[in-house]
């Protein structure tokens, strides 16, 4: 069994700057951590092999050259989606998005996916009820599942329940988010 908490503690978090923050409203910056600030400044300079270098050293990510490993991400708050991906893109993932957990099934139907990760708390059919959908798929039901969360601990106590592999909360997921799935990819694939 894997020790999770020696795992994640070999990571250390990535300090190059740059104006990748331009990129992104002011709005959707209010109130981030600085660990999520640095990342995604990092982002313009991700193709950099001296980045590619540090990442895989630091065990982050897909390693330079290798096959980039797909996710998905199904949130209902768009701003957070261009957050995540620009964060997630930034360690060597390909990251397809989805505005829904309808339009994140039709995304799994025609894409091969590595892993998702979801929100919870989503109009229409709830983040919840995408991975009941999921694990009662038979060619979906063995896909690692991250769960987002904003909620307490009955948010992240029936997640688990579901079948999800891990929950992550949002308000640390900027920080968090890559190393959770680099762990669930590791000790699944």
């Amino acid at each position: 069994m894997v020790d999770f908490v020696s795992y994640f503690q070999r990571f250390q978090p990535l300090s190059r700057a740059s104006s990748s923050l331009k990129l992104i409203p002011s709005i959707a910056l209010k109130g981030l951590g600085d660990t999520l600030k640095q990342a995604l400044m990092n982002e313009e300079n991700s193709n950099n092999a001296n980045d590619a270098l540090e990442l895989n050293r630091s065990g982050m990510g897909v390693k330079a050259g290798a096959e980039k490993k797909t996710l998905l991400l199904v949130d209902d708050c768009e701003d957070q989606l261009a957050i995540f991906k620009i964060v997630l893109e930034n360690q060597r993932y390909r990251v397809l998005c989805a505005s829904s957990a309808a339009q994140g099934l039709k995304v799994l139907e025609k894409e091969n996916v590595d892993l998702v990760v979801s929100d919870i708390m989503m109009p229409d059919m709830s983040g919840t009820e995408f991975l009941q959908v999921i694990r009662q798929d038979e060619k979906l039901k063995d896909l690692p599942v991250i769960m987002l969360t904003a909620g307490g601990a009955d948010f992240k106590q029936t997640s688990l329940i579901s079948g999800a592999d891990m929950f992550c909360d949002k308000a640390s997921a900027a920080a968090t988010l890559p190393r959770q799935i680099d762990f669930v990819l590791h000790t699944k694939g």
